[in-house]
């Protein structure tokens, strides 16, 4: 039944981290395994630490645990559709894993928040806590992550972002490919360092509030492939001549923007485009004979705007 909650267990995991041991991490925690989890982003879900205690005492050959096959290090750790939910607390040694590269308690739910520990895993890469249930403001800790390549928060629609602070934190974050950040209430314009970053590939704010005006900068970007900006009161210009991401930009969603000047003949020169979203972007003017360029295109939405035909 929907909204009913099923406890199968509850575990509570103490395992020691020495050299002596093989590397094994000292994990304290409760956890409830339950069947009523967040779904939004599994196919398909099981408790993956039902087994652990069972399967070995080495946690390198555990479920959701990865480790560095020269070093022991524990360089993964992956709870994703797991069926938890409850606390890591701050005190757990899941955040003494100076080691650890890659983090996803996505699909979790969590009844306090975890972010303000996990600023001290200095060698993380990727973090992904989307559809978690977080709730507060993102902290400023996240800025200590200076090796961070990829940031996913997505659909955690109680997270809130201090203006100022955020930015300041992105802007001490300079390696991030890819941001995912839809569903989060932003409530500013648009970072001016996401916008000029050459390393970003990969940009999902959609529904964030944003507003102001898009600079134009992001247009540039070189390595750009994925540009999702729906949803916001976001002013966009596209550039008069050819973009910098003419061979890389594969989707780009502006839908309900306001688009001003409408599609320049540049837009033909995005030929790796594959997917356009620029419905209810107010745009007029004509649609230019250089969108016929647009050869790998498989979906084009530019419903509910203002086109007139071409002058014959």
């Amino acid at each position: 039944m929907s909204g009913v909650k099923t406890k199968y267990s509850i575990n509570t995991w103490k395992l020691t981290e020495s050299r002596t041991s093989g590397n094994r991490i000292k994990f304290q925690h409760s956890l409830n395994v339950t069947g009523d989890i967040n779904t939004g982003a599994c196919e398909s879900s099981y408790p993956k630490t039902a087994s652990w205690n069972r399967s070995s005492m080495d946690c390198c050959r555990w479920d959701g645990v990865a480790c560095d096959g020269f070093t022991g290090h524990v360089i993964g750790f992956g709870l994703e559709c797991g069926r938890l939910e409850g606390t890591i607390h701050p005190n757990s040694s899941l955040f003494q894993l100076g080691h650890l590269q890659t983090l996803d308690l996505s699909s979790m739910i969590f009844l306090v928040p975890i972010f303000r520990r996990v600023g001290q895993l200095v060698s993380l890469a990727h973090l992904n806590l989307s559809y978690s249930s977080l709730q507060g403001r993102i902290p400023l800790e996240i800025s200590r992550l200076s090796k961070l390549i990829s940031l996913d928060l997505s659909d955690d629609r109680n997270l809130l972002s201090d203006q100022f602070g955020f930015q300041d934190a992105l802007s001490r974050v300079t390696k991030v490919r890819g941001y995912s950040l839809s569903q989060v209430n932003i409530s500013s314009s648009m970072p001016m360092n996401v916008s000029s970053s050459s390393s970003l590939r990969y940009l999902d704010l959609g529904d964030t509030n944003l507003r102001g005006d898009l600079p134009e900068s992001i247009f540039l970007l070189p390595n750009l492939e994925t540009l999702r900006l729906s949803g916001n009161n976001l002013t966009v210009s596209f550039p008069k001549f050819n973009w910098s991401s003419s061979y890389s930009l594969r989707e780009l969603d502006l839908s309900d923007s306001n688009i001003t000047g409408g599609l320049p003949s540049s837009f033909g020169s995005l030929k790796a485009l594959k997917l356009v979203r620029l419905s209810e972007c107010n745009l007029v003017g004509p649609i230019p004979e250089s969108i016929r360029n647009l050869s790998q295109i498989t979906q084009l939405d530019l419903s509910n705007n203002h086109f007139r035909k071409q002058n014959s």
